[in-house]
């Protein structure tokens, strides 16, 4: 799922999924350069998605985090200031 919201002087985008999630470690580490969190999950991948994502949201002096679950799936949360 994609949400996307205003919230005051802020864009949130959200991008959830229900697959296997991740452990505690695994989340310590998504934003990694060339990690992948199980090799054997993904035929393809570099390993950086997350990576990429946090430099474009530190460039627009945002945040971002993910919360993970392992019986529940993952979600990215990405928070960029609004632009006037």
């Amino acid at each position: 799922m994609i949400r996307v919201l205003e919230k005051g002087d802020s864009i949130v985008l959200e991008v959830e999924d229900s697959g296997p999630g991740m452990t505690p470690d695994e989340v310590s580490r998504a934003f990694d350069r060339f990690w992948q969190a199980d090799s054997s999950r993904s035929s393809a991948g570099s390993g950086l998605g997350l990576a990429i994502v946090r430099s474009m949201v530190d460039a627009l002096d945002g945040k971002v985090s993910l919360v993970s679950d392992t019986a529940k799936g993952t979600r990215v949360i990405v928070i960029i200031p609004r632009m006037t």
